[in-house]
């Protein structure tokens, strides 16, 4: 859009919270577009352009914006980030799920090792697509794990372009998170058709997740896989959570006046999973619980955003997808935010 109308305006100014996605081609390509005299769009970024990005780009941020109200004598606008790291103390059991899954990983990779190029990318992507979901919550991990079996049990191997498609439908940057998780379960089916040819050594590791998630009230043997599991007999992360929840937003059996949470996941079977758990919780969940994903119809992801921003309405938590808050502001009311997944580190 912007190439299309920046030929028609001599003055451009461009504003954004999020000015480029990371890549350089695609920051030199708005650099281009505010002055196509000085600046062409590169993979790279040479010694003069550098010189020349700040006489054109300015980056403001919010405690630069505080130290220049402090110095006028003005009330700072924005108030103070605090970060505090929950520690989490898990269950024998959750970390017998996280060793098996990390002998699991390792046994791939192994395997993969003296494998062609293409090979060890489909075999990384089969762990990481895995992994990702783990690090949300156990939960989430064991509804892809079936899916994983149903493709491990399935009478055709799936072909190294078959993981490859599967890769590129997940990289697709959508907003729809329905089809996301339509996705990620396809995914884990095909990675595990995939590892046909190695079951022979994958077993021993394959049948170790299957007994943790056992334990853990996980694991069920049916070829109609549900579209939900029991809850875990254990979950620390959602005990923790509860205990965040009674410590800033209960007061007793009643739910405080002032104060809100947000709650942020990748992933909507997570969302999904602390919805259920939320309306077992607190019996007057349907108002107090609200939720935001990707795909949702314009007017009532309206609706929810605004009531959540609403002092004087009974909302007190909001679970969100990343897709979903993209663009919103969900604090005006609530200064509690909560990242409800273990961040991914792909190394």
């Amino acid at each position: 859009m912007l190439r299309l109308i920046s030929p028609y305006f001599e003055h451009k100014l461009f504003l954004s919270a999020t000015p480029h996605n990371g890549h350089t081609r695609c920051f030199t390509g708005l650099l281009e577009q505010l002055d196509p005299v000085r600046f062409t769009q590169s993979h790279e970024i040479d010694a003069k352009a550098e010189d020349r990005i700040g006489e054109i780009v300015i980056r403001r941020l919010k405690r630069e914006i505080n130290q220049f109200d402090e110095a006028n004598g003005r009330q700072p606008r924005f108030g103070d980030r605090l970060l505090e790291p929950l520690p989490l103390f898990f269950d024998p059991r959750e970390n017998k799920l996280s060793r098996a899954f990390g002998e699991f990983r390792v046994a791939v990779k192994r395997l993969i090792a003296a494998q062609a190029k293409t090979e060890q990318l489909a075999g990384s992507f089969a762990v990481e697509v895995l992994n990702k979901r783990l690090l949300s919550c156990p939960y989430t991990f064991a509804l892809s794990w079936q899916r994983f079996q149903e493709g491990v049990n399935q009478t055709e191997s799936a072909k190294t372009i078959d993981v490859q498609a599967a890769k590129r439908a997940l990289s697709a940057d959508l907003d729809d998170d329905l089809e996301v998780e339509g996705r990620i379960q396809f995914a884990s089916k095909t990675v595990g058709a995939w590892l046909k040819p190695f079951l022979a050594d994958l077993q021993t590791e394959i049948l170790a997740i299957n007994d943790v998630l056992d334990t853990l009230g996980l694991w069920v043997e049916s070829e109609d896989l549900p579209d939900f599991l029991p809850y875990p007999s254990v979950d620390t992360r959602w005990e923790k959570l509860l205990q965040l929840i009674k410590q800033y937003l209960r007061m007793g059996k009643e739910w405080v006046a002032d104060d809100r949470l947000i709650i942020f996941t990748e992933y909507k079977t997570t969302l999904d999973y602390l919805q259920r758990r939320f309306r077992d919780e607190f019996k007057d969940a349907n108002n107090r619980v609200q939720a935001l994903y990707g795909g949702m119809v314009e007017q009532e992801r309206e609706v929810i955003k605004q009531a959540f921003n609403d002092p004087e309405d009974p909302i007190r938590i909001l679970v969100a997808t990343d897709a979903a808050s993209e663009g919103l502001n969900l604090q005006e009311t609530a200064r509690l935010v909560l990242h409800y997944d273990i961040p991914w580190n792909p190394a």
